[in-house]
Protein backbone atom coordinates (compact mmCIF):
# COMPACT_ATOMS: atom_id res chain seq x y z
CA UNK A 1 0.00 0.00 0.00
CA UNK A 2 1.35 3.70 -1.11
CA UNK A 3 2.33 5.66 1.90
CA UNK A 4 -0.21 8.59 2.85
CA UNK A 5 1.31 12.23 2.50
CA UNK A 6 0.43 15.27 4.55
CA UNK A 7 -1.80 16.98 1.59
CA UNK A 8 -3.49 13.41 1.60
CA UNK A 9 -3.82 12.95 5.33
CA UNK A 10 -5.11 16.50 5.95
CA UNK A 11 -7.52 15.78 2.94
CA UNK A 12 -8.93 12.86 4.58
CA UNK A 13 -9.31 14.67 7.96
CA UNK A 14 -11.01 17.25 5.99
CA UNK A 15 -8.95 20.48 7.75
CA UNK A 16 -6.25 22.87 6.82
CA UNK A 17 -2.74 21.30 7.99
CA UNK A 18 -2.42 21.91 11.86
CA UNK A 19 -0.50 20.99 14.87
CA UNK A 20 -2.01 18.50 16.91
CA UNK A 21 -1.58 18.27 20.71
CA UNK A 22 -1.60 14.54 22.40
CA UNK A 23 -5.52 13.99 23.35
CA UNK A 24 -6.52 15.32 26.65
CA UNK A 25 -8.23 12.67 29.47
CA UNK A 26 -10.56 15.33 29.50
CA UNK A 27 -12.37 15.15 26.19
CA UNK A 28 -13.01 11.05 27.10
CA UNK A 29 -15.13 8.90 28.96
CA UNK A 30 -13.98 6.26 30.47
CA UNK A 31 -16.57 3.62 32.04
CA UNK A 32 -15.80 -0.50 32.68
CA UNK A 33 -17.18 -3.15 30.67
CA UNK A 34 -16.54 -6.23 33.61
CA UNK A 35 -12.90 -5.69 34.41
CA UNK A 36 -11.95 -3.48 31.70
CA UNK A 37 -11.06 0.10 31.33
CA UNK A 38 -12.99 1.54 28.16
CA UNK A 39 -12.72 4.97 27.01
CA UNK A 40 -15.08 6.93 24.51
CA UNK A 41 -14.69 10.50 23.01
CA UNK A 42 -17.16 12.74 23.82
CA UNK A 43 -19.77 13.35 20.99
CA UNK A 44 -18.34 17.49 20.73
CA UNK A 45 -14.87 16.60 20.60
CA UNK A 46 -13.49 16.89 16.91
CA UNK A 47 -11.46 14.25 17.41
CA UNK A 48 -14.45 11.91 16.84
CA UNK A 49 -14.81 13.06 13.35
CA UNK A 50 -10.93 13.12 12.66
CA UNK A 51 -11.26 9.15 13.48
CA UNK A 52 -14.42 8.55 11.46
CA UNK A 53 -12.44 9.53 8.42
CA UNK A 54 -9.15 8.19 9.18
CA UNK A 55 -11.20 4.52 9.44
CA UNK A 56 -13.38 4.56 6.13
CA UNK A 57 -10.71 6.75 4.14
CA UNK A 58 -7.37 5.05 5.45
CA UNK A 59 -6.98 2.17 8.41
CA UNK A 60 -9.86 -0.15 6.88
CA UNK A 61 -8.44 0.11 3.24
CA UNK A 62 -4.27 -1.73 4.77
CA UNK A 63 -4.28 -5.14 4.10
CA UNK A 64 -5.17 -7.78 6.33
CA UNK A 65 -3.80 -11.41 7.19
CA UNK A 66 -6.62 -14.07 6.83
CA UNK A 67 -6.39 -15.24 10.48
CA UNK A 68 -7.75 -11.93 11.78
CA UNK A 69 -11.27 -12.34 11.59
CA UNK A 70 -12.61 -9.14 13.68
CA UNK A 71 -13.33 -5.70 12.74
CA UNK A 72 -13.28 -6.29 8.76
CA UNK A 73 -15.19 -6.41 6.18
CA UNK A 74 -16.74 -9.88 5.72
CA UNK A 75 -15.10 -11.25 9.03
CA UNK A 76 -17.40 -12.53 12.02
CA UNK A 77 -16.92 -14.78 14.85
CA UNK A 78 -18.71 -17.46 13.00
CA UNK A 79 -15.92 -16.84 10.04
CA UNK A 80 -13.54 -17.15 13.02
CA UNK A 81 -14.45 -20.57 13.89
CA UNK A 82 -15.71 -22.06 10.95
CA UNK A 83 -12.16 -23.38 9.77
CA UNK A 84 -11.76 -25.34 13.10
CA UNK A 85 -14.26 -28.05 12.55
CA UNK A 86 -12.63 -30.17 10.52
CA UNK A 87 -9.59 -30.81 13.39
CA UNK A 88 -10.36 -32.40 16.60
CA UNK A 89 -7.66 -30.54 18.94
CA UNK A 90 -8.33 -27.59 20.03
CA UNK A 91 -6.63 -24.81 21.96
CA UNK A 92 -7.51 -21.22 22.83
CA UNK A 93 -5.51 -18.71 23.43
CA UNK A 94 -6.49 -15.02 25.00
CA UNK A 95 -4.28 -11.85 24.89
CA UNK A 96 -3.88 -9.86 27.80
CA UNK A 97 -4.63 -6.15 27.71
CA UNK A 98 -4.82 -6.14 23.89
CA UNK A 99 -5.53 -2.70 22.77
CA UNK A 100 -3.63 -1.28 26.00
CA UNK A 101 -0.60 -3.73 25.48
CA UNK A 102 0.08 -1.49 21.68
CA UNK A 103 2.81 0.77 23.01
CA UNK A 104 3.68 4.28 21.17
CA UNK A 105 7.09 2.39 19.86
CA UNK A 106 5.37 -0.44 18.24
CA UNK A 107 2.92 1.90 16.59
CA UNK A 108 5.01 4.16 15.16
CA UNK A 109 7.34 1.41 13.70
CA UNK A 110 4.56 -0.11 12.19
CA UNK A 111 2.35 3.06 10.51
CA UNK A 112 5.94 3.94 9.37
CA UNK A 113 5.22 1.86 6.05
CA UNK A 114 2.50 3.46 5.48
CA UNK A 115 2.26 7.45 6.22
CA UNK A 116 5.16 9.77 4.88
CA UNK A 117 8.34 10.36 6.98
CA UNK A 118 6.76 14.41 6.38
CA UNK A 119 7.63 17.78 8.91
CA UNK A 120 3.94 19.50 8.55
CA UNK A 121 5.26 23.18 9.09
CA UNK A 122 2.53 25.80 10.51
CA UNK A 123 3.86 29.62 11.01
CA UNK A 124 6.86 28.78 13.71
CA UNK A 125 5.60 25.50 14.68
CA UNK A 126 6.89 21.68 13.51
CA UNK A 127 5.61 18.15 14.04
CA UNK A 128 5.86 14.89 12.11
CA UNK A 129 3.57 13.76 9.97
CA UNK A 130 3.39 10.35 12.07
CA UNK A 131 3.36 12.39 15.51
CA UNK A 132 0.02 13.74 14.14
CA UNK A 133 -1.64 10.55 13.57
CA UNK A 134 -0.16 8.89 16.85
CA UNK A 135 -1.82 11.68 18.72
CA UNK A 136 -5.24 11.53 16.42
CA UNK A 137 -5.53 7.45 17.96
CA UNK A 138 -4.26 7.57 20.99
CA UNK A 139 -4.35 8.50 24.88
CA UNK A 140 -1.48 9.59 27.34
CA UNK A 141 -3.37 8.27 30.99
CA UNK A 142 -2.46 10.36 33.87
CA UNK A 143 -0.34 8.88 36.67
CA UNK A 144 -3.26 8.98 39.10
CA UNK A 145 -5.46 6.93 36.51
CA UNK A 146 -8.03 4.26 38.01
CA UNK A 147 -6.41 2.07 35.11
CA UNK A 148 -3.62 1.16 37.69
CA UNK A 149 -2.20 -1.27 35.24
CA UNK A 150 -1.28 1.17 32.68
CA UNK A 151 -1.51 4.52 34.80
CA UNK A 152 0.97 7.20 33.42
CA UNK A 153 1.30 5.65 30.18
CA UNK A 154 0.67 5.32 26.80
CA UNK A 155 -2.31 3.50 25.28
CA UNK A 156 -4.26 2.66 21.81
CA UNK A 157 -7.62 2.74 23.84
CA UNK A 158 -9.97 0.31 23.95
CA UNK A 159 -13.02 2.40 23.12
CA UNK A 160 -11.99 4.65 20.35
CA UNK A 161 -13.40 4.07 17.18
CA UNK A 162 -10.03 3.73 15.40
CA UNK A 163 -8.78 1.07 17.98
CA UNK A 164 -9.90 -1.71 16.04
CA UNK A 165 -8.64 -1.38 12.89
CA UNK A 166 -5.45 -0.49 14.02
CA UNK A 167 -5.29 -3.77 16.59
CA UNK A 168 -5.65 -5.94 13.49
CA UNK A 169 -2.76 -3.63 11.19
CA UNK A 170 -0.49 -4.08 14.47
CA UNK A 171 -0.70 -7.73 14.93
CA UNK A 172 -0.69 -8.56 10.91
CA UNK A 173 3.38 -9.13 11.54
CA UNK A 174 2.27 -11.46 14.48
CA UNK A 175 -0.62 -13.34 12.64
CA UNK A 176 1.82 -13.98 10.13
CA UNK A 177 4.81 -15.31 11.98
CA UNK A 178 2.32 -17.89 14.52
CA UNK A 179 1.18 -18.76 10.50
CA UNK A 180 4.52 -19.82 9.17
CA UNK A 181 4.82 -21.67 12.35
CA UNK A 182 1.79 -23.29 12.38
CA UNK A 183 1.50 -23.93 8.50
CA UNK A 184 4.01 -26.97 8.75
CA UNK A 185 2.69 -28.49 11.12
CA UNK A 186 -0.95 -29.05 9.80
CA UNK A 187 -2.24 -27.15 12.63
CA UNK A 188 -5.19 -24.05 11.70
CA UNK A 189 -5.24 -20.47 13.26
CA UNK A 190 -7.53 -17.43 13.59
CA UNK A 191 -8.02 -14.57 15.76
CA UNK A 192 -10.85 -12.36 16.67
CA UNK A 193 -9.50 -9.17 18.39
CA UNK A 194 -7.59 -10.71 21.77
CA UNK A 195 -9.03 -14.39 21.25
CA UNK A 196 -6.62 -16.81 19.23
CA UNK A 197 -8.09 -20.15 18.09
CA UNK A 198 -5.93 -23.13 16.70
CA UNK A 199 -6.50 -26.99 15.66
CA UNK A 200 -5.23 -29.71 14.58
CA UNK A 201 -5.88 -33.37 13.32
CA UNK A 202 -6.71 -36.35 15.47
CA UNK A 203 -3.22 -37.55 15.72
CA UNK A 204 -1.68 -34.13 16.92
CA UNK A 205 0.59 -33.67 20.33
CA UNK A 206 2.50 -30.95 19.48
CA UNK A 207 -0.89 -28.55 20.05
CA UNK A 208 -1.10 -29.31 23.47
CA UNK A 209 2.07 -28.95 24.63
CA UNK A 210 3.52 -26.42 27.02
CA UNK A 211 6.12 -25.77 24.14
CA UNK A 212 3.72 -24.82 21.78
CA UNK A 213 2.47 -22.24 24.16
CA UNK A 214 5.68 -21.04 25.04
CA UNK A 215 6.45 -20.42 21.00
CA UNK A 216 3.16 -18.44 20.72
CA UNK A 217 4.25 -16.39 23.87
CA UNK A 218 7.57 -15.52 22.11
CA UNK A 219 6.20 -14.49 19.41
CA UNK A 220 3.74 -12.34 20.51
CA UNK A 221 6.40 -10.69 23.22
CA UNK A 222 8.07 -9.75 20.03
CA UNK A 223 5.43 -6.54 20.06
CA UNK A 224 5.14 -6.13 23.89
CA UNK A 225 1.93 -9.02 24.00
CA UNK A 226 1.33 -11.49 27.01
CA UNK A 227 -0.90 -14.55 27.37
CA UNK A 228 -3.66 -14.53 30.05
CA UNK A 229 -3.31 -17.62 31.32
CA UNK A 230 -5.53 -18.51 33.32
CA UNK A 231 -7.87 -18.34 30.15
CA UNK A 232 -5.90 -20.76 28.29
CA UNK A 233 -8.29 -23.90 26.91
CA UNK A 234 -7.83 -26.91 25.55
CA UNK A 235 -10.20 -29.26 24.46
CA UNK A 236 -10.57 -32.50 22.45
CA UNK A 237 -13.30 -33.44 20.19
CA UNK A 238 -15.77 -30.60 21.57
CA UNK A 239 -15.00 -26.74 22.78
CA UNK A 240 -17.63 -24.52 24.23
CA UNK A 241 -16.80 -20.88 23.44
CA UNK A 242 -18.76 -17.60 24.22
CA UNK A 243 -21.70 -19.28 23.15
CA UNK A 244 -21.26 -21.15 20.57
CA UNK A 245 -20.04 -25.45 20.06
CA UNK A 246 -17.14 -26.40 17.48
CA UNK A 247 -17.78 -30.16 17.00
CA UNK A 248 -14.49 -31.60 15.82
CA UNK A 249 -14.29 -33.77 12.74
CA UNK A 250 -12.91 -37.25 14.13
CA UNK A 251 -9.82 -39.34 11.97
CA UNK A 252 -13.02 -41.26 10.05
CA UNK A 253 -15.49 -38.18 9.89
CA UNK A 254 -14.33 -34.94 8.01
CA UNK A 255 -17.15 -32.53 8.46
CA UNK A 256 -17.79 -31.04 11.66
CA UNK A 257 -20.19 -28.65 13.16
CA UNK A 258 -20.26 -25.14 14.35
CA UNK A 259 -23.58 -25.11 16.68
CA UNK A 260 -25.31 -22.81 19.55
CA UNK A 261 -24.26 -23.62 23.08
CA UNK A 262 -27.42 -24.82 25.39
CA UNK A 263 -26.73 -21.85 27.56
CA UNK A 264 -27.29 -19.58 24.87
CA UNK A 265 -30.11 -21.40 23.62
CA UNK A 266 -31.18 -21.65 27.20
CA UNK A 267 -31.62 -17.76 27.53
CA UNK A 268 -34.04 -17.86 24.77
CA UNK A 269 -36.25 -20.49 26.23
CA UNK A 270 -36.65 -18.49 29.20
CA UNK A 271 -37.44 -15.07 27.09
CA UNK A 272 -39.93 -17.07 25.27
CA UNK A 273 -41.36 -18.64 28.59
CA UNK A 274 -41.79 -15.13 29.81
CA UNK A 275 -43.45 -13.76 27.23
CA UNK A 276 -46.24 -16.68 27.38
CA UNK A 277 -46.99 -16.32 30.77
CA UNK A 278 -47.38 -12.52 30.27
CA UNK A 279 -44.28 -11.31 32.48
CA UNK A 280 -43.94 -7.45 32.53
CA UNK A 281 -40.84 -6.12 30.25
CA UNK A 282 -39.37 -4.53 33.51
CA UNK A 283 -39.31 -8.10 34.78
CA UNK A 284 -38.37 -10.04 31.85
CA UNK A 285 -35.51 -7.99 31.61
CA UNK A 286 -34.49 -8.48 35.30
CA UNK A 287 -35.21 -12.47 34.80
CA UNK A 288 -33.51 -12.77 31.52
CA UNK A 289 -30.99 -10.26 30.71
CA UNK A 290 -29.87 -9.58 34.34
CA UNK A 291 -30.98 -5.30 33.41
CA UNK A 292 -32.09 -3.80 36.52
CA UNK A 293 -34.76 -1.17 35.60
CA UNK A 294 -34.01 0.48 39.28
CA UNK A 295 -30.37 0.94 39.07
CA UNK A 296 -30.37 2.71 35.41
CA UNK A 297 -29.93 6.56 35.89
CA UNK A 298 -31.96 8.42 34.01
CA UNK A 299 -32.73 11.71 32.60
CA UNK A 300 -36.81 11.66 33.69
CA UNK A 301 -37.92 10.66 37.64
CA UNK A 302 -38.68 6.88 38.15
CA UNK A 303 -41.79 8.23 38.98
CA UNK A 304 -43.34 8.93 35.53
CA UNK A 305 -45.02 5.37 34.87
CA UNK A 306 -45.24 6.52 30.76
CA UNK A 307 -41.36 6.80 30.75
CA UNK A 308 -40.80 3.61 32.57
CA UNK A 309 -43.21 1.52 30.76
CA UNK A 310 -41.52 3.00 27.55
CA UNK A 311 -38.26 2.70 28.16
CA UNK A 312 -38.53 -0.81 29.32
CA UNK A 313 -40.53 -1.71 25.98
CA UNK A 314 -37.59 0.10 23.90
CA UNK A 315 -34.86 -1.96 25.57
CA UNK A 316 -36.60 -5.27 25.51
CA UNK A 317 -37.28 -4.71 21.45
CA UNK A 318 -33.61 -3.89 21.02
CA UNK A 319 -32.60 -6.95 22.93
CA UNK A 320 -35.16 -9.25 21.35
CA UNK A 321 -34.15 -7.28 17.70
CA UNK A 322 -30.62 -8.28 18.46
CA UNK A 323 -30.78 -11.84 19.12
CA UNK A 324 -33.45 -12.27 15.97
CA UNK A 325 -30.53 -10.40 13.65
CA UNK A 326 -28.09 -12.64 15.27
CA UNK A 327 -29.77 -16.07 14.18
CA UNK A 328 -30.02 -15.35 10.81
CA UNK A 329 -26.80 -14.29 10.58
CA UNK A 330 -25.93 -17.35 11.85
CA UNK A 331 -28.45 -19.54 9.71
CA UNK A 332 -26.69 -17.46 6.47
CA UNK A 333 -23.79 -18.60 7.91
CA UNK A 334 -24.44 -22.21 8.38
CA UNK A 335 -25.77 -21.97 4.64
CA UNK A 336 -22.31 -20.51 3.14
CA UNK A 337 -19.86 -22.53 4.78
CA UNK A 338 -22.11 -26.19 3.80
CA UNK A 339 -22.77 -27.19 7.45
CA UNK A 340 -25.65 -30.06 7.54
CA UNK A 341 -27.10 -30.44 10.93
CA UNK A 342 -30.68 -30.71 10.22
CA UNK A 343 -32.25 -31.10 13.99
CA UNK A 344 -29.82 -28.16 14.85
CA UNK A 345 -31.15 -25.89 11.66
CA UNK A 346 -35.15 -26.60 12.46
CA UNK A 347 -33.97 -25.68 16.28
CA UNK A 348 -32.73 -22.64 14.85
CA UNK A 349 -35.74 -21.66 12.58
CA UNK A 350 -38.32 -22.36 15.13
CA UNK A 351 -36.53 -20.33 18.05
CA UNK A 352 -36.51 -17.35 14.81
CA UNK A 353 -40.19 -17.69 14.06
CA UNK A 354 -40.68 -17.38 18.30
CA UNK A 355 -38.43 -14.27 18.09
CA UNK A 356 -41.15 -12.67 15.76
CA UNK A 357 -44.02 -13.45 17.46
CA UNK A 358 -42.02 -12.09 20.77
CA UNK A 359 -41.26 -8.90 19.25
CA UNK A 360 -45.04 -8.32 17.69
CA UNK A 361 -45.93 -9.12 21.12
CA UNK A 362 -43.63 -6.72 23.44
CA UNK A 363 -44.45 -3.58 20.56
CA UNK A 364 -48.21 -3.97 20.87
CA UNK A 365 -47.91 -3.56 24.51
Amino acid sequence: MKRIDKDSFFKILGIEPKIISKFPTVQTYQFKIGQKFVYAVKHDSKIQSYQEALNSKFLNLVPLNNAAKAFRKGGSYFEFLEPHRHNYNFLRLDLKNFFHSINEDTLKTVFSNYIEDEIVEVGSLKQKLLDIFVNLVSLQLPKNSDNKSFAGTFIVPMGFRTSPAISNIVFRKLDIIIQKHCAPKGIEYTRYADDMLFSSEFNDKYLESQRFIEVISEIISIDGFKLNRKKTIFKKHLLSINGHVIEGARSDFKSGDVRLSASKLKLLEKLFYEIKNNTSNDNILKKVFGIDVRNVQFPLPKTQKAFMDKYCQDQLVNKVAGYRSYLISFLKFLERSGIKNTASEAKYRQMLANLDGALSKIQRS
